[in-house]
């Protein structure tokens, strides 16, 4: 169900009464949670803010992924996790899983990160560089990763979709459909395939 309050307009796109988030973590030893907040930002996924004698956390709810590559995504945090990058941890449940389900929606809890959050406005040329060298270290472990990773925007994906919508392109932007076909042809002939 999407949220339909105010406060759920954003990032809360399934809501979740306090009953069901006490039954879906019931699983994972958090205790007694003494808070259940939506988390009111974000693009794509509903996640909520959870409390306990245990600590803070995070639960999430994929509301693109299916189970299997919210799995796949899962595996490659522990994989970071264990090679020192600092990403969300994916807590376990009573018989070591990483997921519930949720209305066919993969369901994963996680501790909550230590930080703050900053606007783009607040972001100094200090924050972007530490950003870069951040990106540039996911980057470098994530070569030693061998499990498959299928990517929603690949370039296989991103080509297949312009195929499909070439023909209903309205008839304004009809003119720029050379510069797009130039751009699938170059991209097809000299993009390197180890890219995603």
């Amino acid at each position: 169900t999407r949220g339909t309050s105010e406060e759920n307009t954003m990032a809360v796109y399934t809501v979740l009464d306090r009953k069901t988030v006490n039954n879906l973590v019931k699983d994972y030893g958090l205790g007694r949670l003494s808070t259940i907040e939506g988390i009111p930002v974000g693009s794509v996924n509903t996640h909520y803010y959870l409390e306990s004698a245990k600590g803070k956390f995070v639960l999430r709810i994929d509301e693109v992924k299916n189970t299997t590559d919210a799995q796949r995504e899962i595996d490659f945090l522990i994989f970071l996790r264990k090679n020192g990058f600092p990403c969300p941890r994916p807590i376990a449940d009573k018989s070591g899983g990483n997921l519930q389900s949720y209305e066919n929606k993969a369901v994963s809890i996680y501790r909550k990160l230590a930080g703050k959050d900053f606007s783009t406005a607040a972001l100094t040329n200090d924050h972007i560089e530490k950003i870069g060298q951040t990106l540039a270290r996911l980057h470098i472990i994530g070569q030693d990763y061998d499990k498959p990773i299928d990517n929603r925007f690949s370039f296989d994906r991103v080509r297949n979709a312009y195929q499909t919508l070439r023909g209903r392109i309205a008839g304004h932007l009809k003119h720029i459909l050379h510069v797009l076909d130039d751009e699938i042809a170059h991209q097809d002939e000299y993009r390197e395939e180890k890219l995603p």
